[in-house]
């Protein structure tokens, strides 16, 4: 009797890969961490580590996921602006979008990149930019989308606006924000630069004495009063979808926007969480859930998970390690408890490392397992990025794993 393979869990942890912390003697927050359905499935299958985009470039999460899925972001221009205003069901034409986060401005300094992380009374502070800050040749619409994180999109019928203009985010605290310019010395370019200036500034007036951050700061928690803005984008990228090319039907269950982006650019259904908070404390059993829920109606599925990025953007090695235990706690077990592997192939790996010591994303390889299937495990009893290093896979580029999984699924 022939057992058919039919499905595809392909779950890829935001932010996975580390390196040894001294804080825990020398080991990984994977390595550290009590695994022990991660390491059924590595015993049971094979592993290995992969360059997610290249050795030498750290993957941002777009291009780190589409790298994963199969695409040559070296290739195709990405901006991380549409696709996050695509996760939030916002379809653009020639408009301009930016991700926004939340940030604490004090004295010329950013504080915090995202506020502490904020989750309370953004819809007062969304609805405050939005009524109260006019600009003089552009409109807009600014939306939070989860926690700290958000989408500007702007418009004008006054002028063309450009892409051409670099981020506001300076990429790490302690230091003052960055001015918007010109990326080519055009008319459009630098009227929107100008724009753009014009609107960080303005939201920043109103929110620094907005109650809410009165409020926050009363308490002693860090104000919500700047809006950092990066990964300025018009447009989407023209790529192939994935249910063309494999002829598959995909559901993708993540919570953050840019990732449900990614999925319905290449042509995946996409189940909205609510529960799912883009952080340590995101709700593990609703994406198992979902997983089930949909499990008859789908091919292959493409899950996400974060809170192990988040920790190591922190440099808090050990949440890492117990974000990590929570995950096969709460979310392998119910696949190793549910899913028949003989008919299943499983792979789990990372979009990038986020070392903490690092608290960014590196181009450290990551570590991979597949099994399931027909899948011929090697010899390698665990998982981690030690373990990994003398996979039966070897070492991978990313944009050769999907390719790989859909050979073993016609097996």
């Amino acid at each position: 009797m022939i057992t058919l393979v039919d499905k595809l869990i392909f779950v890829v942890i935001d932010g996975l890969g580390d390196r040894r912390c001294k804080s825990l003697f020398g080991k990984t927050p994977l390595e550290a961490a009590t695994t022990p359905f991660l390491d059924f499935f590595a015993k049971n299958g094979k592993v290995g580590l992969v360059d997610v985009v290249d050795p030498s470039i750290p993957p941002t999460s777009e291009t780190g996921i589409l790298s994963l899925l199969g695409y040559d972001v070296l290739k195709i221009k990405i901006s991380r602006g549409p696709l996050e205003a695509l996760g939030v069901g916002i379809q653009l034409s020639d408009e301009l979008a930016f991700r926004t986060d939340f940030a604490t401005f004090r004295d010329g300094i950013i504080i915090d990149r995202r506020a502490g992380r904020i989750r309370e009374g953004i819809k007062e502070l969304e609805k405050a930019i939005n009524e109260r800050v006019i600009l003089e040749d552009v409109n807009f619409v600014f939306k939070s989308t989860l926690a700290h994180r958000g989408v500007v999109i702007f418009y004008s019928e006054k002028f063309e606006l450009s892409e051409y203009v670099s981020d506001t985010d300076p990429g790490k605290a302690g230091v003052p924000p960055k001015i918007c310019k010109p990326l080519i010395l055009g008319e459009s370019e630098i009227r929107t630069a100008k724009a753009v200036n014009e609107f960080v500034r303005k939201s920043h007036l109103v929110l620094n004495f907005h109650k809410v951050n009165l409020k926050r700061k009363a308490k002693g928690l860090l104000e919500a009063n700047y809006l950092l803005l990066r990964g300025a984008g018009i447009g989407l990228p023209k790529v192939r979808k994935l249910p063309e090319v494999y002829k598959k039907f995909w559901n993708c269950i993540a919570g953050s926007p840019l990732e449900k982006g990614i999925a319905r650019l290449v042509g995946m259904n996409v189940v909205d969480i609510p529960e799912a908070t883009g952080d340590v404390d995101t709700d593990l059993r609703a994406k198992v859930k979902a997983l089930f829920d949909f499990f008859d109606e789908y091919d292959c599925f493409f899950l996400h998970i974060k809170g192990a990025d988040e920790a190591g953007h922190d440099g808090n090695c050990e949440l890492k390690k117990e974000m990590i235990e929570k995950i096969d706690g709460i979310f392998f077990s119910e696949i190793f408890s549910n899913v028949n592997l003989k008919k299943t192939i499983l792979c789990v790996t990372a979009d990038h490392a986020t070392p903490c010591e690092l608290m960014r994303h590196s181009s450290d390889p990551v570590p991979i397992l597949i099994c399931g299937g027909k899948v011929k495990k090697d010899e390698i009893d665990n998982f981690s990025e030690r373990s990994c290093v003398k996979g039966g896979l070897g070492r991978l580029r990313g944009i050769d794993i999907l390719g790989l999984l859909m050979r073993e699924l016609g097996k």
